[in-house]
């Protein structure tokens, strides 16, 4: 999970807070990226940890220029593959900004193989783009979202509306509390409570020793299910339209596997569904995996187990992970009539998991399959013998 943090207040606080808050919200975790942006001067990307980079008070003052909404973002990644600058949010387009936290899946597989060096962020930008011609935001973001599935919270910036919105799903939430210097009113968004109203508190102290007196509402959660409309003349945020957030395919879990599964810890068994819910395996193809990884399966595994998979073992499969090899297995899975992807994977010749093979292999195996069939060879006809053997009778 990720961080969003979107900053309203005048210039000089603007540049305190989110600076602060980027530190805060990667003190302990969310250590894969950070970046910052305000219109008018480029984004700032880096792949360093806020709470860790060095120069970060030299990039907030250069990037931070006005009294302009800032937009702020922390990154987490699940598999540790993509940790670079340029992978780090927010993403740009010549119409939109987007931060997302959340994690967004196609639903068609296939289409996803057109974007296979994009994350999940950059593929929902790249549909938003080319349907929003900036007149509506709402229509635009919903056609998207038909794509897609999984959860989600934008902050996005439209180049074209010169406006910022607030997008909020079901299951990720954002916080938002006003903040008042003398008599002016600012709010503040993000992603995490604790965080939020751990800076709100160290902000107050902060500007009371320079005596400007400043005071805070709490922490509420933005609406779920909403796009908003950053309303800087009134600070505040309005609603502007509803999203759905459709929910993704879960793998099927047994109660053998219930049974194992709930030794591992809440972060560790995500670490494990994502990963089954990425590569599309199903609970018995997970135990098989672990029977070829520990030599024994799920009912038997302990808890430092799991963690051993997740931290370790789950990062190095990905490493073999590309679309175009779950493409090409599930084209051949569609055209088998095997019920079980280790069986179709064996009667093919290829290695399980399927992404262990390469690619290379599989669409060899996918081409073999598609082959139309040789036609039956016809009888061959005997020559018909000249003359019948003789019978003898038997008296």
């Amino acid at each position: 999970m990720c961080q969003l943090t979107l900053v309203n207040l005048p210039n000089k606080y603007n540049r305190i807070f989110i600076h602060n808050q980027l530190v805060i919200n990667s003190r302990t975790s969310h250590k894969d990226g950070a970046g910052i942006f305000q219109p008018g001067t480029p984004i700032f990307k880096t792949k360093e940890a806020a709470s860790e980079y060095k120069e970060l008070v030299d990039e907030v003052r250069k990037t931070v220029k006005n009294s302009k909404p800032v937009i702020g973002h922390v990154r987490l990644t699940t598999y540790k593959l993509n940790v670079k600058d340029e992978k780090s949010h927010p993403f740009e387009t010549d119409k939109l900004v987007l931060a997302h936290n959340g994690t967004l899946t196609l639903k068609d597989t296939t289409r996803k193989y057109m974007y296979d060096t994009m994350i999940d962020s950059e593929m929902y930008l790249k549909e938003l783009d080319a349907v929003y011609d900036g007149t509506n935001i709402v229509e635009a973001i919903n056609k998207a979202m038909d794509l897609f599935t999984g959860p989600f919270a934008f902050l996005i910036y439209s180049k074209l509306e010169k406006e910022y919105y607030v997008v909020r799903g079901e299951t990720k939430k954002l916080h938002i509390a006003t903040i008042q210097t003398g008599d002016v009113v600012g709010f503040v968004i993000n992603t995490e409570k604790d965080d939020l109203e751990c800076n709100l508190e160290n902000t107050i102290k902060m500007l009371h020793l320079v005596d400007v007196k400043a005071t805070c509402g709490d922490a509420e959660l933005v609406p779920e299910k909403t796009i908003n409309i950053v309303d800087v003349k009134n600070n505040c945020i309005t609603k502007v339209g509803d999203v759905k957030e459709n929910k993704p395919y879960v793998a099927p879990v047994t109660t053998y596997a219930t049974g194992a599964m709930p030794i591992a810890n809440e972060k560790v068994m995500n670490t494990i569904y994502n990963f089954m819910y990425e590569i599309e395996i199903n609970i018995t193809e997970l135990d098989n995996l672990m029977n070829y990884l520990f030599g024994y399966g799920m009912a038997y595994m302990g808890k430092d187990d799991y963690e051993e998979f997740a931290d370790f073992y789950i990062p190095k499969l990905m490493g073999y992970f590309t679309v175009q090899k779950r493409v090409e297995v599930n084209e051949l899975y569609n055209m088998s009539t095997h019920t079980n992807m280790i069986e179709l994977l064996n009667e093919h010749g290829l290695q399980f998991p399927y992404f262990l093979n390469k690619y290379s292999k599989l669409k060899k195996a996918l081409d073999a399959a598609m082959k139309p069939a040789e036609p039956e060879a016809k009888a061959t006809q005997l020559p018909i013998q000249d003359k019948l053997p003789s019978i003898t009778e038997v008296p």
